[in-house]
Formats: structure tokens, sequence, C-alpha cells
């Protein structure tokens, strides 16, 4: 009884060794089922590198949106300076209190 036992497990390694652990057979009778599966394979790999690309064109993009934000906000506050600055200067030439800009900055004055 030993000796059939032995001889399976003899004939498991020398399958194995020789490359014929699945038959041919296998794949005949089963070939849908593995084409469907390597379908399905190929396409969660393509898929998943889709949605990888797009995660990274959106952190791209979110940057972008952040720095143009940033960008506008600063030219807002430009604009509504000049606009603050050029109404100041009408209202005091409509008035008539001979003022002006001064075109030196002024002096800070300290004592000894």
């Amino acid at each position: 009884m030993a000796k059939k036992t032995n001889d399976k497990s003899d004939n498991i390694f020398k399958l194995i060794f020789q490359g014929r652990i699945v038959s041919s057979d296998f794949f005949i009778k089963h070939w849908v089922t593995i084409v469907m599966v390597l379908a399905i394979s190929f396409i969660y790999i393509s898929t998943k590198y889709t949605c990888q690309l797009r995660k990274e064109r959106i952190i791209v993009l979110k940057k972008d949106l952040n720095n143009a934000k940033t960008d506008c906000v600063k030219y807002s506050a430009d604009f509504k300076s000049q606009i603050r600055e050029g109404r100041m200067k009408s209202l005091v030439d409509s008035m008539k209190l001979n003022l002006t800009i001064a075109e030196q900055p002024p002096y800070k004055l300290t004592g000894k």
C-alpha cells in the first residue's frame, strides 16, 4: 500500500516538472472562461490606470485654479485701489482745494 501512495506523489512531481499540471484539455474545455477572465483583467487594469491619470490631472488643475484665484484677488485689489485713488483725485479737483500728490515720500523726523 505504501507503494501506491508513493507512486501517486511521484506522478504529481513528474507532472509538475514536465509542465503538465494543467493539460491542454483544460484550456480547450474552459477557453471561454479563460478569455473572459483575461478580458476583465485587462479592462480593470486599463480603467485603474486611466483613473490614476485623471486624479493626477485633477490635482494639477486644482493647483492652477488656486493660483488663478490668488491672481484674481490680487488684480482685483490693485484695480480697486486705483479706482479709489482716481476717485479721490477727481473729488479734490472738483472741490478746487489746490491739493496735489507729493512726488517724494514723506520724511520721518526723529528727535535726538
